[in-house]
């Protein structure tokens, strides 16, 4: 089993894991009209809190797609420069060894190997935990109930 596949089973069990966790709740509204418009704006306050989750979570993933793009590139061009280097080093012990070694049969050219490149995979996503517990406080100082359903 390769470690990407240990790593996706290991992901999607802890997913399932929390999803069974998270709390969920019931709001009850204010029975006032002032309650009920403080209620809006608390929706709204909440709603841009997530988007502006929404938009560092896409600023985050750009950036580190970028970053491990840069990264490969890196990786790709070192990879190929240490590989050029081994061989021509071998050619070097190898015509040495014909030239000095009494017994030219034990020479050997050394095999050189590219270092294997990889470029890493970015999962940003949106924390929406601080918005939906600011909307929760919100409601409740608006007069509207908010319970725990376990």
């Amino acid at each position: 089993m390769t470690a990407f596949r240990i790593l996706v089973i290991a992901l999607s069990w802890f997913v399932i894991v929390l999803t069974g966790c998270a709390e969920k709740y019931k709001y009850i509204p204010p029975e006032s009209q002032a309650g009920l418009e403080c209620v809006t704006q608390c929706l709204s306050m909440k709603n841009t809190c997530r988007d502006r989750e929404i938009e560092n979570a896409r600023i985050a993933q750009e950036a580190c797609e970028k970053n491990a793009t840069e990264e490969y590139i890196e990786c790709k061009i070192i990879s190929e420069e240490e590989f050029v280097q081994c061989q021509e080093e071998a050619k070097e012990e190898y015509y040495a060894c014909l030239k000095y070694a009494s017994d030219r049969s034990s020479c050997e050219e050394k095999q050189c190997e590219k270092k294997n490149c990889y470029e890493r995979t970015c999962y940003e996503s949106a924390n929406f935990r601080s918005c939906d517990s600011d909307y929760r406080d919100c409601y409740q100082q608006c007069g509207g109930i908010v319970e725990v359903i376990k």
